[in-house]
């Protein structure tokens, strides 16, 4: 049986995913973002926004000439979402369009207000992260005042979704990991741990990621049963948190001579870098995260680090992703919006972290680290 690992949580917990005036070029893959945006329904898996609308019948705009969109930051003082907001508004600039920020703070009270001020500054499109929270208001809102509303990273009722594809990250990170581990040990190495560091507050991204994903990339290298499998809940991706739990299950499995852990985001790997560095363990342990964070590129440096995977989720490349397949949308460009489409997320690791992120980031000011 699978051993499940949970702390009691006293509160709705929130899920962080995951977690950019320059010239711009067209981004490694871009070719393929069309194709990416049409088939992005099956491989978003549950991220679906249950839209009732058929493609096309979404609302268009205010029939201005210039695009307006209000995009509202989760949290301002996170690094992830902070990023996307720096660079969503810089994209917008370099199309013409005009662009409103404001930051919910992490709470559905200022995400709803927010909403309502959008929606009334005569905004053609209201973005938020804030559909896990208080979706259903949001959509009321965005409906009444003819509003598109796109659910990034998180659906809102009967709007489109855009964000990260969860699926298509925790297994390319999940395969990354399986064969730093066959380096490492061999063909056909025995794992005799896996540690999960998860978010079960958002049970749907979280599967996706995380099993559908990451569990899935792994074991199409490697076998791990599910015996081994150690699911812990890293209570708001805390990395704090995660070193208490690696510790805790290292502890409890003194005879694993070969471990993999696998992390939602960054912060999570961060915490288990610190206790495999604390134990010693940096023959016997690998990690691999989603996320793609400074906090991995920083621990690539070290050439002792046992974190040698992340999927990246490209923050700085929402925007471009976002508008590539709405602006002719909102344009009358285009006939049918999809209901979901993605930022392709790309694998960096130790060894090639700067050349990917260099490739597939397309803002001059955009440094690596």
């Amino acid at each position: 049986m699978k051993k499940i690992l949970c702390l009691v949580v006293a509160v709705l917990l929130a899920v962080a995913v995951f977690a950019g005036c320059s010239g711009s070029t067209e981004p490694a893959g871009s070719e393929d973002a069309s194709a990416q945006s049409s088939a992005s329904a099956e491989t978003v898996g549950s991220e679906s926004s249950g839209a009732a609308s058929a493609a096309g019948n979404y609302p268009r705009g205010n029939g201005d000439d210039t695009l307006k969109i209000g995009f509202a930051c989760m949290d301002m003082s996170n690094t992830f979402h902070a990023t996307v907001a720096k660079y969503f508004e810089q994209e917008c600039a370099n199309r013409g369009i005009e662009c409103m920020v404001l930051d919910d703070k992490f709470d559905g009270t200022t995400a709803t207000e927010n909403c309502q001020l959008i929606c009334d500054s005569d905004c053609d499109v209201y973005v938020s992260v804030m559909g896990f929270m208080v979706g259903d208001t949001l959509s009321d809102i965005c409906k009444e005042a003819g509003v598109l509303a796109i659910g990034m990273d998180q659906p809102i009722p009967d709007f489109p979704f855009f964000g990260a594809d969860n699926v298509t990250a925790g297994y390319s990170a999940g395969e990354a990991l399986a064969e730093a581990a066959i380096e490492k040990w061999g063909e056909n190495p025995t794992i005799d741990l896996y540690i999960g560091l998860e978010s079960l507050a958002g049970a749907e991204i979280n599967d996706a990621r995380m099993h559908e994903g990451m569990l899935e990339g792994i074991r199409s290298k490697v076998e791990v049963p599910d015996e081994i499998y150690v699911q812990c809940d890293v209570t708001n991706n805390d990395s704090q948190v995660a070193m208490r739990w690696v510790e805790d299950t290292i502890n409890a499995h003194p005879e694993a001579e070969h471990i993999l852990i696998g992390g939602f985001v960054d912060d999570s790997g961060q915490g288990a870098e610190a206790v495999i560095e604390k134990l010693g363990y940096q023959d016997k342990a690998l990690i691999g995260t989603v996320d793609g964070s400074t906090l991995a590129i920083n621990n690539f440096k070290n050439p002792d680090t046992a974190w040698v995977c992340s999927a990246a989720l490209l923050p700085e490349m929402y925007g471009y992703y976002m508008l590539e397949t709405l602006e002719p949308y909102l344009k009358g460009e285009t006939d049918e919006l999809p209901d979901s489409w993605n930022v392709p997320p790309v694998v960096i690791t130790k060894d090639d972290y700067e050349q990917v992120l260099t490739d597939s980031i397309i803002y001059d000011d955009y440094q690596v680290g």
